[in-house]
């Protein structure tokens, strides 16, 4: 799903969803994350989901911006390749998942930026195009827009706002393409809560 992302610039957040004038509808709440979804082409399977962490910002920047790790928390997750730097915080990446047979494997081949201002963090992601470093042994998916804002409510609560909106491609089941829309920001966003509060405990227990 999303973390390493174009220069460090103030903006107008109404600006990054400009590509996204849909309205989005509301499809269900569970543990308090909000799901939504849009109407789209049956190639595309586009969700937000919303949630108010009790964590503070820093902590869920650390944790997100740490791509080698990842892998450990983010579901379906195989591993994170940075292919290059064009400048800070302005990366070429991929992000490759583990998809369930019979369908192949995919690969998110991505120019990422990061946005920051006072109380807000945004990271933002889509689709580029360069042959040389797409996996003949994946699927390559096309992704118009991946962003993760996280904005400060107070000092121990952050929203967390998760967009995604892509074609995986290739061969890909109705049920699976339902699932990936219903479980993965679900699953996204309690695994990142889960990944937080064990990084707490060894802070606590090491006391750091």
């Amino acid at each position: 799903l999303c973390h390493l992302f174009l220069s460090l610039l103030t903006i107008n957040t109404s600006v990054l969803h400009a590509k996204s004038p849909k309205a989005w509808k509301f499809l269900s709440e569970k543990e308090g994350i909000k799901l939504f979804s849009q109407k789209s082409s049956d190639e595309m399977i586009p969700f937000k989901a919303v949630y108010i962490m009790d964590v503070e910002l820093a902590k869920i920047h650390s944790i997100i911006s740490n791509y080698k790790e990842k892998h450990l928390w983010a579901p379906k997750l195989k591993a994170v390749k940075i292919h290059k730097l064009l400048a800070r915080d302005h990366y070429i990446f991929s992000e490759f998942y583990a998809t369930p047979w019979p369908a192949y494997d995919r690969q998110f081949l991505l120019e990422g930026k990061i946005y920051k201002q006072a109380d807000m963090v945004i990271f933002q992601a889509k689709s580029v195009d360069d042959k040389k470093l797409i996996d003949p042994s994946h699927v390559l998916a096309t992704i118009e827009e991946i962003t993760l804002t996280l904005k400060r409510i107070s000092i121990k609560q952050t929203q967390i706002e998760f967009v995604f909106r892509g074609d995986m491609n290739g061969w890909l089941p109705n049920w699976l393409k339902r699932l990936i829309q219903k479980k993965w920001p679900y699953k996204f966003i309690k695994n990142l809560e889960f990944k937080i509060k064990d990084f707490e405990k060894y802070e606590n227990k090491k006391g750091i």
